[in-house]
């Protein structure tokens, strides 16, 4: 046996060599990725630039000039399948990286960096005045480590030297990053999702504080009250939550249930929050047998705990039972002169968010939309109306210009069939149900 391990030496060689081969080849092929993302990048940016020229011409609101953007992202999203405000992050982002950081864009053609430390530098930020030669300086030193590293430490070094060769002072700083704030959600596929707040720090920490000292509070009300100390194991009636999982049930609870319009925050009953969940009756029940799975949905999400479900039907003031159509799988329409909320509530179950190619904007946040415009003849009907949400409904609006305006009739069953400012068609199918055979 050799110094390395090798009990056979021809062995230990042939499978370095195999390994060597695979190294190159995975190599070989990320920097054709990496070329080809490049090359993604020129396509988006040039696409872009002509949008942008477009509304530069065009009168009216910021919303009117917005729309050749808006419907050339839509059209990149429904063809790459991607949610638009994904495509248009990219295609900003790759504006910046080919017109304002060209080595950065050449380095990754050339393949000595990935997309990832491409986006990286792009997402700098830089002062607009800056001077080219300045930039360039900047890339050129940036560039020389990302090539030797990962992206995420790129990220770190990129932003201190943005930050010593572009001074700006904290308080331009943060009003600047103040105006990011905001709320996002991430859905997982257990049923949980992470819930994150942008915020001023001050104010992130503060909330943080609060939602302690609240949950230690509760914490030793629990101790008291069945005479214990936290932590012990003694009393299996005491609170047995950590002190993470109840700060996160007081947060929830604080948005859930205060009303921010009243002084003394005490107005429970005022907030209703709005959300759709379909629920086998048997799953509601709890009568599921030893071969059936508890499910419950929340309308476009996906499956969620049934117990959790069954809690809140507990306190329901009222129920709208909605029929399904079992041969298609889909909810049987009706017709009215204006929508009626019966028939709100139908097409709330149909579609569940919004119904154009690849965006998940739930419905309770959409407007109901005539596929076949109410002024050219169009039922009130739920074969002809579907929701939407407001910037896509926008696009099909029959006061915009040919070459911005998508259209969309509906097929049997709530199938929608797309057809784009190029010609190109997107057939959106309502969400399945869940089903059991």
């Amino acid at each position: 046996m050799d110094k390395r391990g090798y009990s056979d030496s021809s062995g230990g060689c042939a499978a370095e060599v195999e390994r060597d081969r695979q190294l190159s080849a995975w190599a070989t092929k990320r920097a054709e990725i990496a070329r080809l993302e490049a090359e993604c990048a020129e396509i988006l940016a040039s696409a872009l630039d002509a949008a942008i020229d477009e509304s530069s011409q065009l009168t009216g609101g910021s919303e009117a000039r917005e729309i050749p953007i808006r419907s050339m992202t839509a059209e990149f999203a429904a063809t790459a399948q991607m949610p638009q405000r994904t495509v248009e992050a990219m295609a900003y982002e790759s504006h910046h990286l080919v017109n304002r950081l060209p080595q950065t864009h050449q380095a990754l053609a050339d393949g000595e960096i990935s997309i990832q430390h491409a986006r990286e530098i792009a997402q700098v930020p830089l002062p607009p005045d800056a001077p080219e030669q300045k930039v360039a300086e900047f890339e050129a030193l940036v560039l020389d480590r990302a090539s030797l590293t990962t992206a995420r430490r790129t990220r770190a070094h990129a932003r201190a030297l943005a930050q010593k060769m572009f001074p700006v002072d904290l308080p331009t700083r943060h009003r600047k990053a103040r105006e990011e704030r905001g709320v996002r959600i991430v859905d997982f596929d257990d049923g949980m999702s992470d819930l994150t707040l942008t915020l001023p720090t001050l104010l992130a920490h503060a909330a943080v504080d609060r939602v302690t000292q609240l949950a230690k509070h509760v914490q030793k009300a629990a101790a008291d009250a069945f005479g214990t100390t936290v932590g012990d194991d003694g009393n299996r009636d005491r609170d047995r939550r950590t002190l993470d999982q109840i700060r996160a049930d007081i947060a929830a609870d604080i948005l859930l249930t205060v009303d921010p319009s009243t002084i003394d925050s005490t107005a429970i009953e005022a907030i209703r929050p709005r959300v759709q969940v379909t629920i086998p009756i048997r799953s509601l029940a709890g009568l599921t047998g030893d071969d059936e799975v508890a499910v419950a949905e929340l309308d476009g999400v996906g499956l969620i705990d049934p117990e959790l479900v069954r809690e809140l039907a507990a306190q329901a003031t009222g129920w709208d039972r909605l029929f399904i159509d079992p041969t298609v799988d889909a909810v049987v329409s009706t017709d009215r002169y204006r929508p009626t909320e019966e028939m709100r509530r139908l097409l709330r179950a149909r579609d569940q968010h919004c119904r154009f190619p690849g965006c998940r904007l739930a419905a309770v946040r959409c407007e109901i939309d005539h596929n076949h415009d109410h002024a050219r003849g169009g039922p009130t009907a739920v074969c002809n109306l579907c929701h939407l949400c407001k910037g896509h409904h926008t696009l099909k609006h029959p006061d915009l210009p040919d070459r911005h305006r998508w259209s969309v009739r509906q097929l049997s069953h709530g199938v929608l069939e797309w057809i784009s400012p190029a010609g190109r068609i997107y057939i959106d199918e309502p969400p399945a149900r869940v089903v059991f055979a």
